[in-house]
């Protein structure tokens, strides 16, 4: 999934949300055409007994940024092809799961 970000503007070409379980999507539906990453922090053991709660990261938002971040524009860092377009989709859900 991917987060609204400055430096991705124009940059984000529709995509999809493939995870069919709307609690491990953690965004209230199953699949749809919504790719946006709400989050996916965990509370202890809310993933299975004994395994510690985990902070979202937001790895999507992180590697596009990498990719495709506009330069020269005083936000962030600039992104390895200038003219490049992020097809973003969640495939996986919180705990790591698509189901």
């Amino acid at each position: 999934g991917i987060t609204p970000h400055p430096d991705l503007d124009g940059r984000i070409l529709p995509g999809y949300d493939f995870i069919s379980d709307p609690v491990t999507a953690n965004d209230g539906n199953g699949r749809d055409a919504d790719p946006s990453d709400p989050g996916d922090a965990t509370g202890d053991n809310e993933c299975g007994d004994g395994i510690p709660g985990e902070p979202s990261f937001f790895h999507g938002t992180f590697v596009s940024g990498i990719i495709a971040a506009g330069t020269d524009n005083g936000v962030g860092i600039a992104g390895l092809d200038w003219n490049a377009k992020i097809l973003p989709v969640r495939t996986l859900g919180k705990c790591g799961g698509s189901f």
